[in-house]
């Protein structure tokens, strides 16, 4: 069963062999963990999380390797603080980070706790993903509201991730902690969004020329990395986890 899909009650009860009550404990197990979801038309149907466990963990190991080399390098290139991350159960993941040494620089604990629409990361993410998963997401967490420019219906949140798609980058400036940080999308194979690459780089560094090269060697790497992805054949799959 493709999670898409749902099979109702007495399915599942006519395929087990088991009696009623057993199937809905059963059943109700798996919802609470986040396995199987329950659908409007009371059909059931597996969760993405479900088909994580089944994710070879070479995979998982290779993507970790690959995803520090890149982390390092757009650090080495820039200087300045990177991080790499994809999206799973609603979260931004961090998958790799690395830190320039300078002598000031950004924090790694800047990137401890990255908010879904407070954050270049999740925005990136969330820009490149289908209406239809930008509303499942919706429908768990609300819309953005006060994180993300006040938004409170999907037109508003379509609009949002369509200037950010038209662009190909994120970008915010964070006056009070003087930072400003940037994100590129990456994608596998079939052109589907990944994983994005990030940085962070303090305001007073920034006049227009670092400001330019800081975003070409961004872009840069998000390109390799969609390359290297390809090369692989890693798909979309392997680096996210949509609820």
């Amino acid at each position: 069963m493709e999670p898409g899909e749902g099979v109702s009650l007495n399915e599942i009860t006519q395929a087990t062999k088991l009696n009623k009550g057993t199937v809905c404990n059963i059943l109700k197990t798996l919802v609470h963990v986040g396995y199987v979801e329950k659908t409007k038309a009371g059909h059931y149907r597996i969760t993405r999380k479900i088909l994580a466990l089944s994710r070879p963990h070479t995979h998982e190991d290779a993507i970790k390797s690959f995803c520090e080399k890149f982390a390092r390098k757009l650090a080495e290139e820039t200087s300045e603080s990177g991080v790499i991350t994809s999206l799973r159960e609603n979260n931004v993941c961090i998958l790799a980070q690395a830190q320039h040494q300078r002598r000031v620089m950004i924090s790694i604990s800047t990137y401890k706790d990255l908010s879904l629409f407070h954050s270049v990361s999740g925005r990136v993410l969330l820009s490149y993903l289908d209406p239809s998963e930008l509303a499942t997401i919706c429908d768990s967490t609300g819309f953005p509201g006060d994180e993300w420019n006040g938004i409170r219906t999907m037109k508003s949140f379509l609009q949002a991730t369509s200037a950010i798609r038209k662009d190909g980058l994120s970008i915010m400036e964070n006056p009070d902690d003087e930072i400003s940080a940037y994100a590129a999308p990456v994608f596998d194979s079939s052109g589907k969004i990944c994983a994005a690459i990030g940085l962070s780089v303090p305001i007073f560094r920034l006049d227009e020329g670092n400001k330019e090269r800081i975003i070409q060697e961004l872009c840069s790497n998000a390109q390799e990395m969609s390359k290297y992805i390809a090369a692989q054949r890693f798909r979309r799959e392997d680096f996210m986890c949509l609820a």
